[in-house]
Formats: C-alpha cells, sequence, structure tokens
C-alpha cells in the first residue's frame, strides 16, 4: 500500500511540473508574439517611449497592452497636443494687469464690463468699421486700460484710415495681442482736421463703449477744437503736434483720478477744455512763440534775398568795359569813381571812394563814351556835372 501511495504521490508531481512548463511556455510564446506589436507601439507616443530602459521589456509590454485596451495612448496624446496648443493661443492674448483691468472697468459701460479683456479688445476688432480707425491689436490693447499721454498711446491712432491705408496695413499682425506686439508710431499730423477726426472717432468709440462721463468730456474736447479752429490759425506742424499734446495729457487725467479714486475730479476733467486752462495757456504761448521765430525766419530770408539781389546788381554794375575804364580821369595813379559821376552818386567821402584804387575829384571835361556808359546804367550825370 505504501509504494502504490508513493507511486500516486510521484504521479502527482509529475503532472504538476509538466503543466508548469507548458503554462511557462506558453506565456513565453506568447510574449514573444506580443514583442514586435509592443516595439511599433513603443515609437508612437512621446511619453511612453522615454520609459523605455528604465523598466524591464515585460513590465512595459503589459503596460502598453494596457494603455492600448483603456486608449490611454491615444488621450495621452490628445491632452498633450490640446496644452501645447491652449498655451500657444495663451501667449498670444492680452492679459492685463490688476491696475489697468480696474481703470477699465471704471470707464467702460455695464455691458462691456462683464468681457473679459481678450474679449473686449477682440470685440472691438470685430466692428471697426463702425468706428473708422485701424484696429491694430497695442491700440486695442492701450485702449482697454485708458494708456493715453505718457504711456504711448495717442488720439491721433484712431485717425480715419484711407483705403490705400487699409491696403498697407493689412501687413500687420492683428491677431496677437501680447506685448511683443507694440504701438505703431503716428506721423505728424498734416492739418487740423485730421486731429478734429481722431476726436470725433473717440467719441463714437465712447458713446458705444463707455460711461457718459466718458462721451461728455470728448465731446466737451470736440467742441472746443471746433472753436480753435475757426478762432486760431493753426497751420504749422508743430502747432499742431502742440494741441494733440495737450489733448493726450487731457484725457490721460482719467488714469490719473481713477488711480487716486478721486471721482469728482473725474467729473471735472471735461471743464478743462477751455482757452482759460492753464495747461492751454502756456501750450498757446509755445505756439506764438514758434510762430514768432517761423515769422522771423522768413523776414530774414526775403532781406538775405534782397541782399543778395542788390549785392549781385551792384557786382553787376562795376563790370565797366575796358575802352570806357580807360577814358576815364585820373588824379595821381587811380582812376575816378564811375558811380561819383552818376547820379547814384558813391557812399565814399572826403575824396575817398569804398573801392582803395578809385577816388573822387570833379573834372571838368568827361570823355564822350564815359557820359554815354553812365546814362546808361547809371541813370545820367550828377547835376553838378551836368
Amino acid at each position: 500500500m505504501l509504494s502504490d501511495g508513493l507511486s500516486d504521490s510521484e504521479d502527482d508531481e509529475a503532472e504538476a511540473v509538466a503543466e508548469k512548463a507548458l503554462s511557462t511556455r506558453n506565456q513565453k510564446a506568447k510574449r514573444r508574439r506580443l514583442t514586435p506589436v509592443a516595439t511599433a507601439t513603443v515609437l508612437l507616443p512621446g511619453q511612453v517611449g522615454k520609459a523605455i530602459g528604465a523598466a524591464p521589456l515585460g513590465e512595459e509590454v503589459d503596460h502598453l497592452i494596457s494603455l492600448e485596451h483603456n486608449g490611454g495612448v491615444s488621450a495621452d496624446i490628445g491632452q498633450s497636443v490640446g496644452r501645447r496648443d491652449l498655451n500657444a493661443a495663451d501667449k498670444n492674448q492680452f492679459q492685463p494687469t490688476g491696475m489697468l483691468t480696474s481703470i477699465h472697468l471704471a470707464l467702460v459701460n455695464g455691458k462691456y464690463e462683464q468681457m473679459t479683456a481678450q474679449r473686449f479688445v477682440e470685440s472691438v476688432q470685430i466692428y471697426w468699421r463702425k468706428f473708422g480707425f485701424f484696429p491694430h491689436p497695442a491700440v486695442l490693447r492701450a485702449l482697454f486700460g485708458w494708456d493715453l499721454g505718457t504711456r504711448g498711446l495717442s488720439i491721433l491712432h484712431f485717425t480715419r484710415v484711407t483705403e490705400s491705408e487699409k491696403s498697407s496695413s493689412s501687413r500687420n499682425d492683428i491677431s496677437n495681442f501680447s506685448r511683443k506686439n507694440t504701438l505703431p508710431a503716428v506721423p505728424a499730423p498734416a492739418d487740423f482736421s485730421v486731429i478734429v477726426g481722431a476726436v470725433e472717432i473717440l467719441c463714437a468709440i465712447a458713446q458705444q463703449l463707455y460711461k457718459p462721463v466718458v462721451y461728455e468730456t470728448l465731446m466737451a474736447a470736440l467742441k472746443f477744437i471746433g472753436e480753435l479752429r475757426v478762432r486760431e490759425l493753426l497751420s504749422s506742424h508743430e502747432a499742431l503736434s502742440e494741441v494733440v499734446a495737450w489733448l493726450d495729457d487731457q484725457l490721460e487725467l482719467f488714469h490719473l483720478h481713477i488711480t487716486g479714486a478721486d471721482w469728482q475730479e473725474l467729473d471735472k476733467v471735461k471743464s478743462d477744455f477751455t482757452s482759460a486752462d492753464e495747461y492751454f495757456v502756456r501750450v498757446h504761448q509755445i505756439i506764438l512763440h514758434q510762430d514768432i521765430i517761423a515769422a522771423v525766419k522768413v523776414v530774414n530770408a526775403s532781406s538775405n534775398r534782397q541782399n543778395y539781389q542788390v549785392k549781385n546788381d551792384s557786382e553787376r554794375r562795376t563790370v565797366i568795359p575796358i575802352e570806357v575804364r580807360q577814358a576815364l580821369p585820373k588824379q595821381g595813379k587811380k582812376q575816378i569813381c564811375v558811380r561819383f559821376l552818376s547820379a547814384q552818386g558813391c557812399r565814399g567821402k572826403n575824396g575817398n571812394c569804398v573801392i582803395k584804387n578809385l577816388c573822387h575829384f570833379k573834372h571838368a571835361a568827361i570823355p564822350d563814351i564815359v557820359r554815354y556808359y553812365i546814362d546808361k546804367n547809371y541813370g545820367g550825370l550828377a547835376e553838378d556835372l551836368q
């Protein structure tokens, strides 16, 4: 009986060993069949590929099989691409500071208070034809924070755009609202109508986007420069530039009063657009000074032209023909001055001529050739010599 029991135990052990060996061979065979597939899959996702070599090959294959069945590889790739696209978009979006946002919210009306900064600038850009100025991203970004004056924005950024200017401006990147897209330079105003047109556009913008205090202030500015246009003859580029700088500085006061939470002074900005404003008086004095300097330059230029003409006439008249010169009477080695003999006379005194090698003296007999030359070129002889 013992031998029978031992025999049964050995048979059981043999069967167990055989089953274990068969299972091991099946697992190895499965892994050999899966290895090429796993290798092909590893090459696709970048994140999974970095893990190769960091873990045993079997664990990598099992992990990839699990990801493939669960859709993890595709999801990881999609999320990675989505993050890259989002980051790229964020870099081109407008991200204002808290201070600029506070100033913006204090000025815009209720409809636009609810908009994000990016949505606000894009909305204004979409409807730019309604206002008439070119919607450069940097200009819209500066408009959001009301950066007029020392921060760079000018009313001249809101001038009317012509068809040719539209074509040339189309080369600008109008989708990049980041700070890398800087404010474009503005040319000096060609005439007063450019300034008036820019303020009119700002009035239209304020009526649509901003609170009544902003619109009323810009309307006061428009009324004042309209009166100034009729009353003053402002035509020089320097005078027009001074007026633009003054308007920019006046509108910048919004920035100052909002920062200081001085709401009463904010409402009084519109009353500063008068000839009595101390800053405008200073600007007017600068304009007058520039006009005086310009007028003096014109007078000096005219005087110089006249002097040059007289000098040329004088030099032209001193060219005396040689036969006339040889016939002129002499006193010692000096010939008599032809001008002295003429009705025009010479500025020299006491017998001395302004020209060193000539002299003044009265001669009783004047040759006919000399008399004829003086009659033709100097208006005739002097009265005491006729």
